[in-house]
């Protein structure tokens, strides 16, 4: 993902569009995770993270992943490289 491309829209199970940061891209096993948090709506001051894949053309496209020790190892890695940015709540 680029700067520029900071502000994704995804639509949840309902059908309602949220708009969220991407706030970090993280390598981890060959792989690279987006994070992001939620900038309006219900899901307000919540992250979540999800797979990029690549495209032919280089595009990028955002799944959710559902291995959820993968999660939490790219969450830590995010918690680690940001600890002087945001407040963990353990």
């Amino acid at each position: 993902m680029n700067e520029m491309d900071n502000i994704v829209t995804l639509v949840d199970e309902e059908g309602t569009k949220v708009r969220f940061e991407v706030l970090d891209v993280i390598e981890y096993n060959g792989e690279d995770y987006a994070v992001l948090a939620a900038i309006d709506g219900e899901e307000a001051d919540s992250v979540i993270i999800v797979g990029v894949e690549y495209g032919e053309n280089g595009e990028e496209t955002l799944v959710p992943s559902d291995d959820y020790d993968t999660l939490d190892e790219v969450f830590e890695i995010f918690k680690e490289n940001h600890s002087d940015e945001f407040d963990f709540e353990d």
